[in-house]
């Protein structure tokens, strides 16, 4: 993937973990904005085949979205090649949400469970910090004791 100006004008140095760090999260941002783009067409298209519409002010929402995803993809600089990646590579991280959320539901000790399985796996070290995004995100579920021990 295309590596990212920093402020000063000069090339993310990612042999520098923090600068590695920075350039894998706003590939994370590339890709969380194709994903949002795959769920705005998927939800248009079921609506669609349901005989449904939005109401005219979420119409005008989602075309705002949608047209702030474009304009986000062009601001990008990224190739048509690396365009393309992220947009694949959306539609699977889409589908595995889609799919953790059929089968976990409103279950957040079952998500968690899906959560710690994915963690079970060696880190490609990526992302720096994930212990501190896991407790902003799961202390409001489970106390820090019951996530100590989830051995589920």
């Amino acid at each position: 993937m295309k590596e990212y100006n920093k402020s000063s004008n000069g090339k993310l140095d990612l042999s520098k973990s923090a600068e590695f760090n920075a350039n894998c999260r706003l590939n994370l941002l590339f890709l969380v904005s194709e994903i949002l783009s795959s769920a705005l067409q998927d939800t248009d298209e079921w609506l669609k085949k349901a005989g449904c519409e939005l109401r005219h002010e979420d119409k005008k929402n989602f075309k705002t979205a949608t047209k702030a995803i474009a304009a986000l993809k062009a601001f990008s600089g990224l190739s048509k090649e690396d365009l393309n990646d992220f947009a694949n590579e959306a539609d699977r991280v889409y589908q595995l949400l889609l799919v953790l959320e059929d089968r976990t539901g409103e279950d957040n000790s079952l998500f968690f469970r899906f959560y710690e399985y994915l963690k079970s796996f060696p880190s490609k070290g990526h992302f720096e910090g994930l212990d501190e995004s896991e407790s902003r995100c799961f202390e409001p579920l489970f106390t820090k004791e019951q996530m100590e021990e989830a051995s589920w």
